[in-house]
């Protein structure tokens, strides 16, 4: 036994000798940087693990054999000395090792470095003795020299992260459907902002999302940290949630917290996520608002397209249109994910048939989703009635059908043995002027004309035109007297003119005198807003009387104005605001 090892240690002894010049293989390193003798270089590292190497610069050449003796000739007109080169480097950055006189770096030693996880600036020194050579000696004798090389180490880039899936990659943006507690591996790459960094092993930390909603299961990393291989490529496990609609997207980034580079991955959902999203009278109804309170749109009781019959108009709901004009339906929304499902069924169901839902904005008898039956099914197996779901699943329009309450819309999908994978509900309250009737288009035409703020389905006629009796009188309950704030303005014999009455009769009303008439009726100034006020006053010398009704379902504050000679309505608070009456300047409520 003691022979073997004799033997082979003088074989090996008698190889080196009669090869002084083999090499042995050098860890391989992402780049190679030289440094000039008596030189300095700037060079920018990345962080995290790249492998670098660094050699001292030189061309070999004008002397045979080289290396020979010690030295190392270079065409530069030096030799160098092989025992002389050291290097000097923060032993605290990263991992240092000092290599041996390789081919690969001139016969001279140098040195590997892999980066640490750290951004800061650094400073690599080389130092050797070299004595001129050949004729001319090659230049003056300088033994001593050193070179430097520094810079900063910079962060890496983490890109191209991706869920891998029956050979595919999902990459942020995209999405794949994974089965409950599925494994898949997640990859990522580094690079140093030209090329991705290959022959090291960069360190990628990995975090695992929850996007919203929140999920009810959870999902897991095999590892909070991986390196790259020689290819460049990180990778850790991706265990998915149990959980049906649960969805996980993994981070790859280059610091376990306040990352400088970080990529996501695509979004892996369990089983499929389905998702009913509204937009309702007052805008984009929020997720958590979805239930409760729900979406506002309006009962479509108003006459977009001026139908009449025997003179009266006919309300567009009951017509199926299509309805020129129409305006009053609501846009919702079905997102299924993945989007790219071949598979299971989507269904679009209604409470009750106060609710309608169409393909179109503006109706029409070949739009019908929600019409003449309470379920919509598509089979997202038939390419049919897949390519019909991808259609309207963006352009779904939803009609207040039936007097002021409420529906559900629910959205479900199942999969391809009908089980319930997940669901999403909006529910719809109806709102519109009902007290009233709705007006004819002459009557529509007249009020828009005069009061652009107002908005069809929002306003009623509740009384009929006439001359007995005007706003301030019906301020005050009253339907048999006309009342003007000055002489002046008297239209009838039958007048009463609240500055003669109450005030001093100088042809000017003033505050004081108009709370003095109001006070007589059982009113005073003591309201702050349309809130509290059974009457608001308006700049204008116009009144308006709180409604008191359920118009609206308290998204509005009603009140009611005659208008002149002409009708009685019921209207917003704020609809009547503007050139001709000017805006409310004072609030009276009942004593």
């Amino acid at each position: 036994m003691f022979k073997r090892k004799f033997s082979i240690s003088v074989v090996i002894a008698f190889i080196l000798i009669l090869n002084p010049l083999t090499s042995f293989a050098l860890i391989l390193v992402h780049q190679t940087h030289s440094l000039s003798p008596k030189g300095s270089t700037s060079i920018n590292v990345v962080a995290n693990g790249a492998r670098y190497r660094f050699i001292v610069g030189i061309s070999l050449g004008g002397y045979s054999p080289n290396p020979d003796g010690g030295f190392v000739y270079s065409t530069d007109g030096y030799k160098y000395q092989q025992s002389s080169i050291t290097w000097e480097y923060p032993e605290a950055d990263g991992v240092f090792n000092v290599e041996g006189e390789e081919s690969e770096n001139n016969y001279l030693k140098s040195l590997q470095w892999q980066t640490p996880i750290t951004n800061k600036s650094y400073q690599i020194k080389v130092k050797g003795k070299r004595w001129p050579y050949g004729p001319g000696g090659g230049g003056p004798y300088d033994p001593n020299w050193e070179s430097t090389a520094s810079g900063q180490i910079t962060a890496p880039t983490i890109y191209d992260t991706a869920l891998i899936k029956d050979s595919s990659k999902y990459k942020a943006g995209t999405e794949v459907s994974v089965d409950p507690s599925e494994v898949l591996v997640v990859e990522a790459k580094a690079a140093d902002g030209s090329q991705d960094i290959k022959n090291s092993e960069v360190t990628i930390f990995w975090n695992l999302k929850d996007p919203s909603p929140t999920n009810s299961g959870s999902g897991s990393l095999s590892a909070s940290s991986t390196t790259t291989d020689s290819t460049g490529l990180a990778k850790v496990d991706l265990t998915c949630s149990n959980t049906n609609g649960d969805d996980h997207i993994v981070t790859a980034q280059d610091k376990s917290s306040e990352p400088s580079s970080s990529c996501d991955s695509g979004k892996a959902i369990v089983g499929a996520q389905i998702d009913l999203s509204a937009i309702d009278l007052y805008g984009t109804v929020a997720e958590g608002n979805e239930e409760n309170p729900g979406a506002y749109v309006h009962y479509n009781i108003d006459n977009d397209n001026g139908n009449t019959s025997g003179g009266n108009p006919i309300a567009d709901k009951d017509e199926d249109g299509p309805v020129s004009g129409e305006n009053d339906l609501k846009q919702a929304t079905i997102t299924l994910k993945p989007s790219s499902l071949e598979t299971g069924k989507v269904i679009l169901k209604r409470s009750n048939t106060k609710v309608r839902t169409w393909k179109s904005s503006t109706k029409g008898g070949n739009n019908k989703i929600l019409v003449d039956s309470n379920e919509k099914t598509w089979d997202l197996s038939d390419s049919n009635q897949r390519q019909d779901f991808n259609n309207v699943k963006n352009n779904l329009w939803v009609e207040g059908y039936q007097d002021n309450g409420s529906s559900n819309l629910t959205a479900e999908y199942r999969d391809a043995e009908n089980n319930l994978v997940g669901s999403d509900t909006i529910k719809y309250t109806f709102i519109g002027a009902i007290c009233g009737r709705q007006p004819t288009p002459s009557e529509r035409n007249d009020a828009g004309s005069t009061f652009p703020n107002l908005i069809h389905c929002e306003w009623s006629i509740t009384g009929e035109a006439t001359p007995i009796y005007n706003c301030i009188a019906w301020s005050v309950g009253e339907t048999t007297t006309w009342y003007v704030d000055v002489e002046a303005h008297r239209m009838h014999p039958y007048d009463i003119v609240i500055d003669n009455v109450w005030g001093n009769g100088d042809s000017t009303m003033t505050m004081a005198e108009l709370d003095a008439f109001y006070d007589a009726k059982g009113y005073e100034s003591t309201a702050t807003g349309p809130n509290d006020a059974d009457v608001m006053y308006y700049s204008g010398f116009h009144g308006a009387r709180k409604k008191g009704c359920n118009c609206g379902a308290g998204k509005w504050i009603m009140f009611e104005s005659k208008c002149g000679e002409w009708v009685r309505i019921e209207h917003v608070h704020n609809q009547l605001n503007g050139v001709v009456y000017g805006d409310p300047v004072r609030y009276y409520k009942h004593k």
